[in-house]
């Protein structure tokens, strides 16, 4: 036993057998590494064959390429709001606008482009682009800036802002519109496309101004559509009475809602500086001195053309007020029930922000006895406490839409009591009137034509009333979103440039690839082959 350990031929053959494996190795790499040294000349031969074949190949193939024709036109948008795709009047805008169908085949038709090319085709071939070279410039500096490996967190941080608001101030809504051109479109004349491409832009802007109404604000006035002068002639003095009621009441919401606009109060039109506030004024006094009086005569009279139709109309009316009457009554409960069932539920105290509430003595001086001085204590379960104020606060948001609810059905419903009483009087008054009275005013000529000169003489002022809000409108529409009323303007002429498929960068890069490729393949085949052949001599050499 003592001879074995002894005996260092025993000790360790694992150790000699690793040492053999590795001198092994460093023999067969310095051989490997020979060869190819030897066979320098031929590697070198054969590399610079294969690239220059490779070269050549490259170059037919980019210089056989069929060229694609572009024309394109550069225009800049120049609407408020584009910076964040939105209209001037709120609307979201997309480039997608300017290529969709409508517009398109509007110009496709103008131009009677079937003859040349189908729509489809068309419409694949135009293309739309943001080009901003100062914004490029401006990513790839603070990509390089952001990429050093020594910034602290506070600095990227501040890079990071720095980057976002110069990105702001650098968004300019530069785009190139582009028709490509293909083998079969050789016989489209191009003057014909640099027409089509502003035809595009021409369409799109009136388009979005005529039909979108995106230098508009988002509001629908009565136009002189509301009220028939044939109608007012054709019905009883009564109903014709309170068509021009309903129109004064439509008028007045229509300025109320413009005088929220900005700047709405102190803007005028006309020679005579004529404001919102001078028509309120106007339909105020139209109702309270013209309108007013001659509905207390005709329901003090009773008079009537048609007593039956006019009965029929109070009681229809009557009948629908009733009925909503009810339904805001029974809207209100619905609310109120529900905000009392909702209050009443199980909830929760204040939430707790992760930890034990510790009330300090020295923070309480100055604050009433109720209201305790709370220090939170962050724990393990802050973001439950988190979910539990998300929560407070979606509950608080959800009273507040319930008592909103509440507030505008009864305010809804007070003006329906108030039509209620309204139409109920004349009803009451109309029937009351013996039939003589009736048949006297209805016969009286000089009456009837008092009610029709008044009758024309409101209308008359409506109407223009009407006409001169809807231009307070256009024109407060056309300052506040888009003073120059231009969406965009043409910032180069249009221009026309070939392109291939593959350029000349991407076609050297391809080219580089595949040299080192084949230069790596022939390495490895020549040491392979030299492998081989060496492993031939030593079988030769031992057999004989």
């Amino acid at each position: 036993m003592a001879e074995t350990e002894s005996n260092p031929t025993h000790s360790r053959p694992d150790t000699q057998f690793d040492h053999v494996m590795e001198a092994d190795d460093e023999i067969y790499l310095k051989d490997l590494v020979l060869n190819l040294w030897h066979y320098r000349t031929r590697i070198v031969v054969l590399s610079i064959c294969v690239t220059f074949i490779i070269a050549a190949i490259a170059a037919w193939i980019y210089f056989g390429q069929s060229k694609h024709k572009m024309i394109s036109l550069e225009f800049k948008l120049e609407f408020e709001g584009v910076d964040e795709n939105e209209y001037p009047n709120g609307l979201s805008f997309s480039t997608a606008d300017i290529l969709s169908t409508p517009i398109l085949s509007q110009v496709f038709k103008e131009n009677d482009l079937e003859q040349f090319i189908d729509f489809h085709e068309f419409k694949t071939s135009l293309t739309i682009y943001q080009t901003n070279d100062e914004l490029k410039l401006l990513e790839f500096e603070y990509a390089e800036r952001l990429r050093q490996e020594n910034l602290s967190l506070e600095e990227r941080d501040r890079l990071e802002t720095e980057f976002l608001d110069r990105k702001k101030t650098a968004m300019a809504p530069f785009y190139t519109l582009s028709f490509g051109f293909s083998e079969r479109l050789s016989s489209f004349p191009q003057p014909l496309v640099a027409k089509v491409l502003n035809d595009i832009l021409r369409v799109w802007a009136n388009h979005a101004d005529r039909v979108k109404g995106v230098n508009k604000y988002r509001h629908s006035l009565v136009s002189r559509n509301i009220l028939s002068e044939k109608d007012l002639e054709k019905g009883d003095y009564f109903i014709a009475s309170d068509m021009l009621r309903t129109a004064i009441k439509r008028i007045r919401e229509d300025i109320d809602l413009l005088q929220k606009i900005p700047g709405a109060e102190a803007f005028k039109i006309g020679e005579n500086g004529i404001s919102l506030k001078d028509l309120q004024f106007r339909i105020e006094d139209v109702q309270q001195f013209k309108l007013n009086p001659l509905l207390g005569h005709i329901r003090e009279s009773g008079a009537s053309k048609n007593p039956v139709e006019s009965l029929s109309y109070l009681r229809n009316r009557l009948f629908e007020l009733n009925l909503r009457e009810q339904k805001a009554s029974a809207n209100v409960a619905i609310y109120e029930n529900s905000f009392n069932q909702y209050n009443q539920r199980p909830r929760s105290g204040l939430p707790n922000l992760g930890g034990d509430v510790v009330s300090t003595p020295s923070l309480n001086q100055g604050i009433p006895g109720n209201v305790p001085a709370m220090i939170p204590q962050f724990g393990a379960s802050f973001l439950d406490s988190l979910i539990e104020m998300a929560r407070e606060n979606s509950d608080m948001n959800f009273r507040q839409q319930i008592l909103e609810k509440v507030i505008q059905t009864g305010l809804d419903k007070v003006d329906i009591m108030f039509d209620l009483r309204y139409y109920k009087d004349l009803y009451d008054r109309i029937t009351s009137t013996d039939d003589n009275k009736h048949q006297l005013d209805a016969n009286d000529k000089e009456f009837a034509e008092r009610i029709y000169l008044m009758h024309q003489e409101i209308y008359s002022t409506l109407m223009r009333t009407i006409d001169e809000v809807n231009a307070i409108y256009m024109d407060l529409s056309k300052y506040n979103l888009n003073p120059e009323s231009i969406l965009f303007k043409v910032t180069r002429p249009v221009s026309s440039y070939s392109t291939k498929p593959i350029r000349l960068k991407r076609m050297l890069f391809y080219v580089i690839v595949a040299s080192l490729f084949a230069v790596f393949a022939i390495v490895i085949g020549v040491s392979v082959a030299v492998s081989f052949t060496n492993s031939r001599s030593d079988s030769l050499n031992k057999i004989q």
